[in-house]
C-alpha cells in the first residue's frame, strides 16, 4: 500500500511563506525557488523529499514557483496572494 503524500493545510502555507520570506531577506542572493525548498523542508521534510527533483521542484527553476504552490497545497486559499507578496518583496 502506497502512504498518502499530507499536502500543507493554511496555517503551514502561510508558514512556510512567512519562513520564506525571512530566508529571503536574510540571503538575498538566494532565489525564490531555493528558499522555498529550503522552507518547505522545515515545514514537511516528507512533502519536500517528495518534490525534490521532480518538475515541481523550483530551487533550479523560479518558474515552477505558482505550479509548485499549487500543488502542495490542501487549498488554494490565499495561495497567489502569498505569492505576490513573496514575489515583490
Amino acid at each position: 500500500m502506497e502512504d498518502k503524500i499530507e499536502l500543507l493545510d493554511s496555517k503551514q502555507i502561510s508558514l512556510l511563506l512567512n519562513l520564506t520570506l525571512v530566508m529571503k531577506s536574510k540571503h538575498k542572493d538566494l532565489r525564490l525557488g531555493q528558499c522555498l525548498m529550503s522552507t518547505l523542508y522545515d515545514v514537511n521534510p516528507i512533502l519536500y523529499t517528495y518534490i525534490t527533483g521532480t518538475e515541481l521542484d523550483p530551487f533550479y527553476n523560479n518558474d515552477r514557483i505558482p505550479e509548485f504552490l499549487t500543488n502542495i497545497a490542501d487549498s488554494p486559499v490565499g495561495l497567489m496572494e502569498g505569492y505576490t507578496k513573496l514575489k515583490f518583496s
